[in-house]
């Protein structure tokens, strides 16, 4: 919590810290196709109306488009995404509501808008749209589940959340959501073509690990480890081997098989954590470093990550470098005293060994210099570390 207070301090354009029902304005929102031949924009406005998409024809030859960022807003992303210079617009339209997730089908057959942001579970849970952009179904959750069943999901103020994952299967022709409630853990296969539905096997839910995009495969993943699948570590390894599968989702997978002793993805890993890398694999790959390199080796790549301008991996050094403990404290009380680096920078070393609590005392000296640098956000965490420190040293 320590931590969480002093990043909205520093960090002015981060919201709030997440409340159970807290929402931050949506961002626009793009999905590829599987095969890569297509993908599909929608762009809310700020007064989350004139919700607008595109349905975009990749270039011969282009890559599969891949969003700038998988969930919520952060600083720096984009108000509006468009489609690029020598892709074609095959629709474009208005949708009436703001969808929570988005997945473009293959071949440009169209999209599928799922659950209504803000609201999840009280509007609509699916919406298909065919190749014009025109809705061919709708359901929502009154329609997939019964009055008991809803009932037994998780509400929130604003929401219920019924769902753990969503995935399509071209082959199947389904939408494929995983749920939990009260009775247990499901799965629930909905068609593309009529919205029929019927009830699925877990098992199929490891297919979708070498399948779409990285947030897919990384729910996937989550999703067989809670249901105990057998196979979980054949298919993650399979999909890590694809220099195609998705950055962020291979730092996934090579945690999942650091776990399990194998350490095929050491390599990966350390060359993600370094300046270059999308930010949001850069902060999975910074967060998880220490786990497998050793310390020494970790530490100047947690420093320079601390540099970095993005809040994601500006946090994830800070968070790094605080678990690393007393192996740590050397460096941390080096950044605090550089004078020629930035406050920003300086203050993250302080709130790691204000988080750090005991382990840190060796620092107190450095930070009670910096206590009275000047530096509002730097004099603010080296004061609460100082206190924490001694606090915690005193027990």
């Amino acid at each position: 919590m320590a931590r969480l207070a002093f990043a909205l301090l520093i960090l002015l354009a981060l919201a709030a810290p997440a409340q159970a029902d807290s929402w931050m304005a949506p961002g626009p929102k793009l999905a590829s196709s599987a095969d890569g031949t297509t993908y599909v924009i929608v762009q809310p406005t700020k007064a989350w109306k004139d919700v607008r998409f595109q349905l975009v024809k990749r270039a011969e030859g282009r890559p599969a488009r891949q969003p700038p960022y998988l969930v919520g807003r952060r600083t720096g992303e984009p108000d509006r995404i468009d489609a690029e210079k020598g892709d074609k617009v095959l629709a474009r339209g208005a949708v009436d509501f703001v969808p929570l997730e988005v997945r473009c089908l293959n071949g440009g057959r169209g999209f599928v808008l799922f659950e209504t942001y803000a609201n999840v579970g009280y509007h609509t849970v699916f919406q298909r749209h065919d190749a014009k952009g025109k809705v061919v179904w709708s359901k929502s959750l009154r329609d997939l589940f019964s009055a008991k069943q809803i009932k037994g999901f998780s509400h929130s103020v604003s929401s219920i959340w019924w769902y753990e994952g969503l995935w399509i299967d071209e082959a199947a022709g389904d939408i494929v959501v995983g749920y939990k409630g009260e009775q247990g853990r499901g799965v629930l296969r909905v068609a593309l073509k009529d919205g029929k539905q019927r009830e699925g096997s877990a098992k199929g839910l490891l297919q979708f690990v070498g399948i779409g995009s990285a947030e897919e495969r990384i729910r996937a993943l989550d999703s067989a480890k809670k249901w105990k699948l057998d196979g979980v570590l054949e298919a993650v390894q399979a999909a890590f081997a694809k220099t195609s599968t998705p950055l962020l989702a291979r730092l996934h997978f090579a945690v999942h098989m650091h776990a399990a002793g194998d350490e095929s993805g050491t390599d990966l890993m350390r060359a993600s954590a370094q300046a270059g890398t999308a930010p949001d694999a850069r902060a999975h790959a910074v967060r998880h470093l220490s786990m497998f390199v050793p310390a020494q080796e970790a530490l100047p790549l947690l420093r320079d990550a601390m540099r970095a301008k993005d809040d994601m991996v500006w946090s994830a050094s800070e968070e790094a470098l605080r678990k690393l403990g007393a192996r740590a404290v050397e460096t941390l009380t080096a950044m605090i005293l550089d004078e020629k680096a930035s406050e920003r920078y300086r203050a993250g070393a302080a709130t790691a060994l204000w988080n750090m609590g005991a382990p840190a005392a060796p620092a107190l000296p450095a930070l009670k210099k910096v206590a009275k640098s000047g530096l509002p956000k730097l004099e603010y965490a080296a004061g609460h570390a100082i206190k924490h420190i001694a606090k915690e040293a005193a027990r």
